[in-house]
């Protein structure tokens, strides 16, 4: 859904689900971290304005943790690309 209500603006996606925290036998710090990659915050701004309303009542689907949102900028990646497209 997040990649057809975003198109071209969105350049990549990533999901992870937590497993641990810092001792094996600890939980998480968080269930899940979402990162969405954009050539810059207006970009951003502008595809999720149209959208933000719609996936802001569609996230309750799947879970009643509330989201938390940071803004951010890639410094440095070594993760190698993912396609998503199939």
């Amino acid at each position: 859904m997040i990649k057809e209500a975003l198109g071209t603006a969105l350049k990549g996606i990533e999901f992870e689900t937590g497993i641990s925290g810092r001792e094996s036998s600890s939980s998480p710090s968080y269930v899940a971290i979402g990162h969405m990659y954009f050539d810059s915050v207006e970009e951003y701004r502008n595809a999720m304005g149209y959208h933000v309303e719609k996936m802001k009542r569609d996230i309750h689907k799947f879970t009643n943790v509330m989201p938390i949102i940071q803004i951010g900028e890639v410094r440095l990646s070594s993760v190698p690309e993912i396609n998503l497209s199939k």
